[in-house]
């Protein structure tokens, strides 16, 4: 039973998910791009977003936003949108957060 489990597994779940060799040893004298391709494909587009949204709340002068208090424990607002990055980072970091918040 274990073996027909394993083999089902591989063949449909697995799929994909291992490297092939050649694919996995990057030259020491490859570019820059090439050798850190991960941390730039996570980089570049949250950082290029940043920019975008940066630019918007400057242009339309919309960065009041961020001042004063909220709610009735007098909180600053700030703090909402802090609460909101950590959970996003855990809601795409596990199932079960991203259950939670789908």
């Amino acid at each position: 039973m274990r073996t027909k489990i394993n083999t089902w597994l591989h063949k449909y779940v697995l799929v994909g998910q291992q490297l092939y060799k050649s694919a996995a040893i990057v030259d020491e004298n490859a570019p820059f791009y090439v050798r850190h391709r991960r941390l730039l494909s996570m980089s570049l587009p949250a950082l290029l977003v940043e920019i975008i949204w940066l630019a918007y709340m400057i242009d339309q002068n919309r960065m009041h936003l961020f001042n004063g208090n909220i709610g009735e424990h007098d909180s600053p607002r700030w703090y909402a949108t802090v609460t909101m990055i950590f959970g996003s980072i855990v809601a795409g970091a596990t199932s079960e957060g991203g259950g939670a918040i789908g």
